[in-house]
């Protein structure tokens, strides 16, 4: 069986921006009874954009992408929320394959993962969070057909946050 790993910083910069969100939600309720009419603007303004953080962060992030996984002969365990969550269990016989995907950033490309099912991603692996991606794609590529390369699209990111 081989299990997932994560990358140090994948711990270290998701548990501090979720501590550090929850200080600047709490600053945010302390000085809001000093809020006055020329002020309301920004405040919504800051309010919506930590909400869209924290959305983006847990929802989007910790709930699809940073999954503790464990692969066996036949099955594939996924639990969400960084091991958190609840466990999943999926048949690669019930699989369709996998696709790759390119994730540009400033400093390096990273690759994702994406089990696919009836046409569905239903579950995705990063380079970017998992310490062990080459072992986990190897293995899955020795049960999966692999189904090529989907192109990078912000919109199809945002769009998969909320589905």
């Amino acid at each position: 069986m081989i299990h997932s790993k994560f990358k140090l910083g994948t711990l270290i910069a998701f548990n501090f921006c979720l501590v550090l969100l929850i200080l600047l939600v709490a600053a945010i309720f302390m000085f809001s009874g000093n809020i006055t009419g020329d002020s309301m603007l920004p405040f919504v303004f800051i309010m919506l954009l930590i909400i869209f953080i924290f959305v983006w962060l847990v929802w989007g992030e910790m709930r699809t992408k940073i999954l503790k996984v464990g692969i066996e002969k036949d099955r594939i365990g996924v639990t969400n929320f960084q091991g958190l969550g609840n466990l999943k269990i999926v048949l690669f016989s019930e699989i369709d394959g996998f696709k790759t995907c390119v994730l540009p950033s400033e400093y390096k490309d990273y690759e994702y993962l994406y089990l696919i099912k009836n046409g569905q991603k239903i579950i995705k692996l990063s380079e970017f969070y998992h310490k062990n991606y080459a072992e986990l794609k190897n293995e899955i590529s020795k049960k999966c057909k692999n189904l090529g390369i989907e192109k990078f699209s912000l919109g199809r990111v945002i769009k998969e946050l909320f589905s």
